[in-house]
């Protein structure tokens, strides 16, 4: 794992939940990470397109399935927001 860079979301969740990344060294890269905006609706049905890349939706998910805790969640939030401001 040398390239954390080069890391998706998904990878990341794994490496933490597998016990070979820290806690804070995953909040620090997903809080960062480039998410994608999810696409909208065409208005008509709840069909939407693909998205481009990884949205927030997948550490909505991560949390849901318990790869990470209510409380990483919230410090991958916080820190996210703050780092926007």
């Amino acid at each position: 794992m040398s390239d954390t860079n080069a890391l998706t979301p998904h990878q990341i969740f794994t490496a933490y939940s597998d016990g070979t990344m820290p806690r804070e060294k995953m909040i620090e890269l997903i809080a960062r990470f480039p998410f994608v905006e999810e696409p909208a609706t065409d208005g008509y049905d709840w069909i939407t397109p693909e998205a481009d890349g990884p949205t927030w939706r997948e550490v909505s998910a991560a949390k849901y399935a318990g790869t990470i805790s209510r409380e990483d969640y919230a410090a991958i939030f916080e820190l996210r927001h703050s780092k926007q401001a």
